[in-house]
């Protein structure tokens, strides 16, 4: 994976880019607005009370900026909370917007078509696992990737695939042989490793705050993505055989989780034992080994056709093997969070042992997008194409439309824009 930039964006690019932040910021804003039922209502109660009663900031993302807007808006202009909240919604989707641009820009072949770039951001904003084609209750669409219902969700999700970027991006970095670098003169060895040292601490500065503000947002995310970097980190170490200069490139990539996980500390062990008189207890393989395994392992199989047929056919020449291993571990770790820990007290259900299957869920499928449009490069380069390799890549743009559209039906119903007819 190079630093440099991957090229130029021409007027259409830029149009392009702006209609997708302009129709995701829309789409959550009338999402928000139009529910039939979410969990909005009562973090706004909790924000404002929180506010009122002198709370702190750095608790909630959601909250604290739905706060500060409430402060000025909330008192020069005639606007119901909902509204506010909708908007705090909008403005968080579309940093997501920002990061999926970001992701595919840099990750999508160079050449790639316009539509394929539309249908994998669309895949990433849009996507749901198709609950809603068999039933409409709300809550069927929370097992997916899609999370409208849950504020905190908003301010997460942007951030975590921006800190999955970052990781991947400087993993690729510190992969590159010495020798790549500094050739030529030894003043221009130097420039350019003085370069190259620049680059990679405003990478890891950039790690640091989206792992912070992403643990601002919702617990969840740190969870499930410290414990897969720290795997990957590992294999990776070991895949060098245990080099002195990998070992310290990952004490530095410890170092930028430093700022979220001291968040994460104090918000699990302090924070909501005190105020919500909260636990999380083991139960180890007891839902695993009870009648509802089948379902389960279905269920979870239903939100992963897609990485997992890519992982199936694929496997032995995934180019982009460093961002499925990450997110795969990833999903491993949430999986794990979610059938055997349980959370009980008051804020039973609150989601901070299960979201993160959400969260690693996009992941997986932020890596599945990306070897969907390598499949098309190496289509498109190849002067023999045969049959099965075509049918492969339509069967992965059939199920990225797959997606795309049951999340769109999804959105649809939860601004009751559909009748309840599945």
């Amino acid at each position: 994976m190079s630093l440099k930039k991957s090229g130029n964006s021409t007027p259409f690019d830029v149009f392009i880019n702006a209609l997708i932040c302009a129709a995701a910021t829309a789409a959550a804003f009338l999402a928000v607005l139009r529910m039939q039922r979410s969990d909005f209502g009562e973090h706004m109660n909790f924000a404002l009370g929180k506010a009122e009663r002198g709370g702190g900031t750095f608790l909630n993302f959601f909250h604290d900026v739905f706060n500060l807007i409430n402060s000025f808006a909330g008192k020069t202009v005639d606007t119901e909370q909902l509204e506010l909240s909708a908007g705090v919604a909008g403005f968080f989707e579309l940093l997501l917007a920002a990061g999926v641009i970001l992701v595919l820009s840099k990750w999508l072949p160079r050449n790639r078509p316009k539509l394929l770039y539309l249908l994998s951001a669309a895949c990433l904003l849009l996507s749901s696992a198709p609950y809603a084609f068999f039933s409409g209750a709300f809550y069927r669409g929370i097992g997916g990737i899609n999370t409208w219902h849950n504020p905190t969700s908003f301010a997460v999700k942007p951030f975590i695939i921006l800190s999955f970027f970052l990781l991947v991006t400087l993993f690729e970095y510190a992969s590159k042989p010495s020798s790549n670098m500094g050739k030529g003169t030894e003043a221009g060895a130097e420039a350019e490793t003085e370069t190259e040292t620049r680059k990679l601490v405003l990478l890891l500065i950039a790690l640091a705050a989206c792992l912070f503000f992403m643990t601002y947002g919702k617990i969840s995310g740190l969870a499930i993505l410290a414990p897969a970097t720290l795997v990957f980190a590992v294999c990776w170490w070991a895949g060098s055989r245990f080099q002195v200069s990998r070992f310290k490139f990952c004490l530095l990539v410890v170092v930028a989780f430093i700022p979220a996980l001291i968040q994460f500390f104090k918000r699990y062990f302090v924070y909501f034992p005190v105020e919500s008189e909260s636990k999380t207890v083991f139960i180890g393989l007891e839902r695993l080994l009870s009648s509802e395994i089948g379902i389960i392992l279905l269920r979870n199989a239903w939100i992963l056709m897609l990485p997992i047929f890519i992982l199936l056919i694929r496997r032995k020449k995934l180019v982009f093997k460093k961002g499925f291993f990450l997110a795969g571990v990833a999903y491993l770790a949430a999986f794990t969070q979610s059938y055997m820990y349980r959370e009980l007290g008051s804020r039973q259900g609150a989601g901070n042992e299960s979201w993160g299957r959400h969260y690693a869920a996009l992941l997986l499928l932020v890596a599945s997008v990306v070897e969907v449009g390598r499949m098309w490069s190496e289509l498109k380069a190849s002067e023999s194409r045969n049959s099965k390799d075509i049918a492969i890549f339509i069967i992965c743009i059939g199920l990225m439309l797959f997606y795309a559209v049951s999340g769109g039906v999804y959105l649809l119903i939860l601004m009751k824009i559909r009748t309840y007819y599945f």
